[in-house]
């Protein structure tokens, strides 16, 4: 049994021997098989993974592509100011005051002068306002004498120019602030009119600045409603002091309605400040 054994691995080793180069051929045609198959498998799903993953890249691009664009053409160059509904406030007979809330959407770029008019039937002298970088706002024109236009006439605003500039030091807007106290709603009477509105408020101006004049616009809303418009102006404004404004309207309004007082101030211009603190 034991003779019969070892005859058996004999004739396996000589066949081996004999068959030695055949061996390593079948040996490197089965890797070679092995690897082709592995190379099949990684080709189809690497080409069912680029063709997802395309697919889910390209859905993300397509998403975020206009907030790229806007971000880099803002950083770039401007893009056009935004304007709400404009509305005729009528005043006394044959007078109307117009107000149209505004946007500047660019953070890099302030409108150092916006030259617009309005048009209600016929158009308006034409008036210029200034607005900060990321800023919202008010184009207003008041006590415009106009005929009373046709019913279902709507006022709009017309743009004639913008002029940009790119301010070096956007900290400055954040230097320069003006915090209101006190606004209060009164009526008056007494004048002309019978009845009348008055805002009183003071005003801080919170700076290192001194200002030659300062505009200040007041604006009385009721949620999204302007019921009226008026303006305040300060004369030779030392830094950090604080001022008192009156605004009064000939007619009676909403003593509980909101008040927005903004300045309207292009601190880009070195003639609005005082010469001991020019910039």
């Amino acid at each position: 049994m034991a003779k019969q054994s070892e005859d058996i691995f004999l004739r396996i080793g000589y066949w081996v021997a004999i068959h030695r180069d055949q061996l390593r051929t079948w040996w490197a045609i089965s890797i070679l098989v092995v690897d082709l198959l592995l190379l099949g498998y990684f080709i189809v799903s690497f080409t069912q993974y680029s063709f997802s993953t395309t697919k889910t890249v390209s859905r993300i691009a397509d998403l975020s592509e206009p907030l790229v664009s806007r971000a880099l053409r803002t950083h770039l160059s401007p893009v056009a100011l935004e304007f709400g509904e404009a509305v005729a406030l009528p005043q006394e007979r044959g007078k109307y005051t117009f107000v149209a809330p505004v946007t500047n959407p660019n953070s890099s770029w302030a409108a150092v002068e916006v030259r617009y008019r309005f048009v209600y039937g016929t158009t308006s002298r034409e008036e210029k306002t200034t607005l900060p970088p990321a800023s919202e706002g008010y184009v207003t024109q008041l006590n415009v004498v106009m005929k009373e236009p046709p019913a279902g006439t709507r006022a709009s605003v017309e743009v004639t120019g913008v002029k940009w500039e790119r301010p070096s030091d956007l900290m400055l807007y954040s230097d320069v602030k003006f915090p209101l106290s006190n606004p209060t709603l009164r009526p008056v009477t007494g004048l002309k009119t019978g009845v009348a509105t008055r805002l009183t408020a003071n005003i801080k101006n919170d700076s290192v600045y001194s200002f030659r004049s300062v505009r200040f616009l007041a604006v009385v809303k009721s949620g999204r409603s302007v019921l009226a418009v008026g303006e305040a102006i300060v004369e030779r404004w030392p830094g950090l002091e604080e001022r008192s404004i009156e605004v009064t309207w000939p007619s009676s309004l909403p003593l509980d309605a909101e008040v927005r007082v903004e300045p309207v101030l292009n601190l880009l211009d070195r003639g609005v400040y005082l010469s001991n603190n020019a910039r």
